[in-house]
Order: structure tokens, then C-alpha cells, then sequence
């Protein structure tokens, strides 16, 4: 399916089983992820000038120095302009660089307490970015087996 067709059918409420192939190159390796459209991101207003396309989708696996990560992409398109790939990667972080850095003695006191009790504990969050200028996009529409 073509750009228009896509938003044409986003438009009008039509969206049957569109499925997407992200293509793209990283860490010199080629890959292909092709997932179905659960989430798509489009101009709706009528005054708009910029019509555009964003598919999103989560959770995704992604490779990144041997290691597989779990994370969301998300790529923003135009009729004749396409954005950055972008992933966004769940990583593990030391609780205690949530909380926030003390001003007063106790506070430090209590703060390097917490330091040393919370050593150990993980938080996962998705915060590391993995941008990709170059990369396609490419929707399929799956048609239904008539028996």
C-alpha cells in the first residue's frame, strides 16, 4: 500500500489488516521488522497542509552490541519525506538515580544511606534512544481468505 492509500483508509475508517516492514541497517548488520499496525499516529485535521503517518509499536526486540534489548519504535512520515527510525530501549539503572540530589546535610546523610541500602536494586526504564536516518517503511494490507 502507497502512502495515500494508507491515510485514505485511516480517513475514512477503513482499516482492515495493514501491516508494516520497518528495513534498516545497524551495527553494519541489515534487518527487517514486520509487525501488524496496532497503533498509527495520521493528520486528522482537514486544513492541514502536511498530510503524515506515524506508526508505533512496542514491545520489539532490537540488537545492540550482541545483546537483545526490548524497546518501541516509532518513524515519522510524509508523503515525500520520512523521519529518523527511532527505537526506544528499555535499560536497567541504579535506583538511586531517581531520587533527587540533596541540598542539606541530613538530607546528604540520608542520601548516602540510601546509596548504600539501594545498591543492588534495578529500575527499568525506557530511556536510551537509538535514532536511524536511513531506513524504509513499507505497509501491507493482508486480504482475507473467502471459503
Amino acid at each position: 500500500m502507497g502512502f495515500t492509500e494508507v491515510f485514505h483508509a485511516l480517513k475514512n475508517r477503513k482499516l482492515g489488516n495493514i501491516y508494516s516492514k520497518f528495513s534498516f541497517e545497524y551495527e553494519s548488520k541489515k534487518y527487517q521488522l514486520f509487525t501488524k499496525v496496532e497503533y498509527l499516529n495520521f493528520n486528522g485535521e482537514k486544513n492541514k497542509n502536511e498530510d503524515y503517518l506515524q506508526p508505533i509499536f512496542g514491545y520489539v526486540p532490537f540488537l545492540k552490541n550482541g545483546n537483545i534489548h526490548i524497546g518501541y519504535v516509532v518513524k515519522y512520515v510524509e508523503k515525500n519525506n520520512g523521519g529518523n527510525l527511532e527505537f526506544t530501549l528499555r535499560t536497567n539503572k541504579p535506583f538511586i538515580n531517581f531520587v533527587s540530589k540533596p541540598n542539606q546535610l541530613a538530607e546528604k546523610i540520608l542520601f548516602f544511606l540510601l546509596r548504600i541500602i539501594s545498591f543492588p536494586i534495578k529500575v527499568s526504564e525506557f530511556d536510551e534512544v537509538i535514532s536511524l536516518p536511513k531506513s524504509d517503511l513499507s505497509f501491507f494490507e493482508v486480504c482475507e481468505s473467502k471459503k
